[in-house]
């Protein structure tokens, strides 16, 4: 699990640096594509024993489409905000599952559960610190966790229908049509407030092409080890390991030029991994 940490650090040091240039709208796009095109020749040699049941394809399709806004979102403010900050509330991620978890899963929440919502929801407010400067980047962040959380309540509604790898597939499938479609709408209606999706395709050198190809290995490989962790070790232990992911952030994002958090922006992150942590406690 450490090391599927150390790699989605290092796909988001990749876009922030070397990549920072590029839409976030293509770098993901591409990455799919590649992602698509890899899995699709691995399931071409797989062996088809043990196959779920499959169906349920809104539920799917929404995973997929969650989960591309969320990446949108998270690839975008990578060069907007601090990585800490950033990573703080993909991490966040966790809190709002639970509450659609609770909402569409009907699944049980105890008193405890309660408490560490609060807990998280308390530490968001002191990440975003709202003032009357409070940026649209802190909100955009915001709905960055509550993609992802909508993203996990989906793999949990559909873990009894599809396997892992199958998810994963059609999951990027999903992203390179929303990207495809995305270029093409915006490539023709302008509107400012949805900079984010913006399609100024720009062409890239081998350098760049390389750096794209590293981003979709890096994060391949740290989505089987993240599933292997999961399978083979308590999920306890795995989820307080992936809490790790916000303090690598902050110190790798202060050594390429962000601001150190300041006291609340600490205090706030650290509410948010005792609220994550507590929830993967009591959430099976």
């Amino acid at each position: 699990m450490l090391i599927s940490v150390l790699l989605s650090l290092s796909v988001d040091l990749l876009i922030k640096t070397p990549l920072s240039s590029i839409p976030a709208i293509q770098i993901i796009t591409l990455r799919a594509f590649f992602i698509v095109f890899i899995l699709g020749v691995y399931f071409k040699f797989k062996s088809k024993s043990n196959k779920k049941i499959g169906g349920k394809k809104i539920i799917l399709f929404l995973r997929g489409f969650f989960g591309w806004i969320g990446f949108v979102l998270a690839y975008y403010l990578i060069t907007k905000i601090p990585l800490g900050n950033l990573t703080t509330f993909i991490q966040s991620a966790t809190l709002f599952g639970a509450v659609f978890s609770l909402i569409f899963l009907k699944e049980k929440l105890s008193k405890i559960h309660f408490i560490f919502l609060i807990l998280g929801f308390v530490g968001i407010i002191l990440v975003i610190q709202p003032s009357l400067e409070f940026s649209i980047f802190e909100l955009l962040g915001v709905c960055t966790g509550v993609f992802m959380g909508l993203t996990y309540t989906c793999i949990r509604y559909l873990r009894n229908y599809y396997d892992s790898s199958s998810m994963v597939f059609y999951s990027f499938f999903i992203h390179v049509i929303c990207g495809g479609v995305s270029i093409i709408i915006f490539g023709f209606v302008n509107i400012p407030e949805l900079e984010f999706l913006s399609p100024s395709l720009v062409p890239l050198n081998i350098k760049e092409w390389m750096f794209i190809l590293f981003v979709t290995l890096f994060t391949m490989f740290s989505n089987i080890l993240k599933t292997k962790a999961f399978s083979y070790s308590s999920v306890n232990i795995i989820g307080t390991i992936g809490y790790s992911r916000i303090l690598f952030a902050v110190i790798a994002g202060t050594l390429m030029g962000d601001v150190f958090p300041d006291i609340s922006v600490i205090l706030g992150m650290v509410l948010i991994v005792i609220a994550g942590i507590g929830i993967s406690r009591k959430l099976k």
